[in-house]
């Protein structure tokens, strides 16, 4: 089955399931080279995530440090094999990755945080602004988080986090956590 979703809705669809999850990482921000993504996730909960380069060259990325890259990642095409995955029963249990629920905050500013606009702003001084933050700032509404936003725009929530504190620190939003 292939689903288009970013990692925790992922892993909601996937409560209490075996198997493996896979998906394609395009080179961008974080990455340099096209990557694999395998999550073997055992009754619902991750043991092992993995990010390895698709050409064999380079260093692959583990567990933790692979989920932090791939929770700033608005969405993937997934596919999931499901899976009877059993630990081996002579080895000791694998620790499991901790849960996701902390997406590292930029100067304060976390996912939930929502922007509301506390100015208008001329169209000239607009169009002097570079384009990402001209796209984030239409969408600040009052009502959308920034984690919201950054999946409107399909870009990882870590881009946008220095534009939105950009924006804070002109004074043309305020961030208020929701």
């Amino acid at each position: 089955m292939t689903y288009q979703l970013d990692l925790q809705t992922m892993l909601e669809q996937l409560a209490g399931r075996s198997g493996i999850l896979e998906a394609d990482l395009k080179p961008g921000i974080y990455l340099r080279t096209p990557r694999l993504v395998r999550i073997i996730l055992i009754a619902g909960k991750i043991k092992e995530c993995t990010i390895t380069p698709k050409n064999g060259k380079g260093s692959s990325i583990f567990n933790e440090e692979a989920l932090a890259i791939l929770q700033q990642i608005a969405e993937l095409q997934w596919t999931y094999t499901p899976q009877a995955i059993q630990p081996a029963p002579s080895s000791p249990p694998a620790p499991a990755v901790p849960p996701i629920a902390h997406i590292p905050s930029y100067h304060g500013i976390q996912p939930t945080t929502i922007p509301r606009q506390t100015r208008a702003v001329a169209l000239p001084e607009l169009r002097t602004w570079p384009r990402l933050h001209r796209l984030a700032f239409s969408l600040v509404d009052g009502h959308k988080s920034c984690n919201d936003i950054a999946r409107l725009l399909n870009q990882p929530l870590a881009a946008l986090l220095p534009i939105f504190h950009d924006l804070q620190s002109a004074g043309i939003i305020m961030l208020h956590e929701s």
